[in-house]
């Protein structure tokens, strides 16, 4: 997986959660976030442009590293091999409560909540797809191990008494490999957890014509079984071909920590971003509709300290 390589190539100096030194002797916070071609990543890097703007030159430097997403950079936070990750919020409730193969995540800190995800289901533009059923014994592009993305579309196949072992078989390709496969048929549909606009929607949908199937359908069931989903819209014309509003579920994406992050960091990355978020919000068009009361929302995860000073000190909480 490249996000270990990377991880093995940019974190070797860290020990613990203690934070790296650059060659300034400047502390370096480094976020871990997800594909090149989705959201996170873009996102995470515009997180780290504000926070270097800062009019009062903040005591660290960002860092961002490319992952597969929300399930590795868990992981890389429990092993103490990033600082800060962005997360799918479901798959850090799923690591907090911990399962049969992992302990509870109790370490696990909010700072705060960022753009909203919606499940997106790509098929070409002459597919008979128009629910999960029809996806059975058909072959689907889950994205990779790591992913929030291939998770969530697990729960919602259990949702609907689905196993992985009723479909075609899945891959994993990214990038020009994943437009290939999907274009020539070599598999039915793709998957994505994304906030809209994405890249990876708007390049596959440049690379052949494609649809995005309605979730309304298939919605419901995973969100009375899981409630931390709800239904949102993919705005009509946010890619070639989309001639109507689409109607599917998502998530907010979190930026997370553990609570071994020194309050000060997390004081002054909560503040600055808070407090300049308009200024965040033209940096990527996902995120664009950004609002500060639904960044601090209440969370099942307990919110990092320090982040809660900055919301007191913002007068955003009593």
């Amino acid at each position: 997986m490249k996000g270990l390589v990377l991880f093995a190539a940019v974190f070797v100096s860290i020990v613990g959660m203690g934070l790296a030194a650059s060659g300034q002797d400047k502390t370096v916070v480094t976020i871990g976030s997800g594909s090149a071609t989705g959201v996170y990543h873009p996102g995470a890097l515009a997180i780290c442009d504000l926070l270097g703007e800062a009019e009062d030159p903040l005591p660290f430097s960002c860092n961002v590293v490319e992952t597969d997403g929300s399930v590795q950079n868990i992981d890389a936070l429990r092993r103490n091999q990033i600082n800060l990750a962005l997360v799918q919020s479901d798959v850090l409730i799923n690591a907090a409560r911990g399962s049969d193969t992992s302990l509870p995540f109790w370490k696990a800190r909010v700072l705060f909540s960022v753009h909203q995800e919606l499940f997106t289901l790509v098929t070409r533009a002459d597919s008979d797809i128009k629910t999960l059923r029809d996806l059975r014994g058909e072959r689907i592009n889950l994205g990779g191990f790591g992913s929030g993305q291939r998770a969530t579309f697990l729960e919602l196949a259990q949702a609907h008494g689905m196993t992985l072992s009723q479909f075609g078989g899945t891959s994993s390709l990214q990038g020009s490999a994943m437009h290939r496969e999907l274009c020539e048929g070599e598999v039915a549909a793709a998957v994505f957890m994304v906030g809209h606009p994405a890249d990876a929607v708007q390049d596959l949908a440049t690379a052949c014509p494609v649809r995005i199937v309605s979730m309304a359908a298939d919605a419901e069931r995973l969100i009375l079984r899981r409630p931390t989903y709800e239904l949102g819209v993919i705005p009509k014309d946010t890619y070639p071909g989309q001639s109507e509003d689409m109607t599917s579920f998502g998530l907010s994406a979190v930026l997370i920590t553990t609570d071994a992050l020194p309050e000060t960091v997390a004081f002054s990355i909560a503040e600055e971003t808070l407090r300049r978020v308009e200024d965040l919000k033209v940096k990527h068009p996902a995120l664009g509709q950004l609002e500060v009361n639904r960044m601090i929302a209440p969370s099942f995860i307990p919110y990092h300290k320090g982040a809660l000073r900055a919301f007191r000190e913002l007068g955003l909480i009593d």
